[in-house]
């Protein structure tokens, strides 16, 4: 099966043929025609994407129309290097106040005890002291109570 065909039936979802001909503004008729054919034609990949919604380029390479290099696709964490504080921050937040069946500033209840809060070291003397106490100085670090801290683990993790 053409990789095309094969990216169709995955952004389908249950809908028929008809229906996401219908959403792309194509006729159904040559959409089944091409599905038949074993190969969606890429201007038929571009309109489906646009009438589901779906990137426009991400469908061209999931299609095997275009290779990813050719797209210009890069890995996530390459992509992420190249946005602003303030553009990674506005996604933090858009994707925070989406979820709505959560309550996030709300304090987690979970009891400090020896097994689960263990105090954090320096790595160095601070230059100055800071006679401030903020967030910072807070000298210990919390888990779950089922999530032990062993011997053997690279606490430097935990290290401020």
């Amino acid at each position: 099966m053409n990789a095309s065909v094969t990216w169709l039936e995955l952004v389908q979802q249950g809908d028929s043929v008809r229906s996401i001909a219908t959403r792309a503004g194509v006729d159904n008729s040559t959409l089944s025609r091409q599905i038949k054919a074993g190969e969606i034609r890429s201007d038929m990949v571009i309109r489906i994407a646009r009438g589901l919604g779906l990137d426009v380029i991400d469908a061209l390479v999931a299609a095997g129309h275009v290779t990813a290099e050719e797209a210009g696709v890069t890995r996530p964490s390459s992509t992420l290097r190249l946005v602003t504080d303030q553009q990674l921050a506005d996604e933090i937040l858009r994707r925070l106040e989406s979820v709505h069946d959560r309550v996030l500033d709300d304090p987690l209840n979970i009891p400090r005890t020896p097994d689960n809060v263990h105090e954090l070291t320096l790595r160095s003397k601070p230059a100055e002291v800071d006679t401030e106490v903020d967030i910072l100085d807070l000298p210990y670090v919390a888990h779950e109570p089922d999530e032990g801290i062993d011997d053997d683990d690279d606490e430097s993790r935990y290290d401020i």
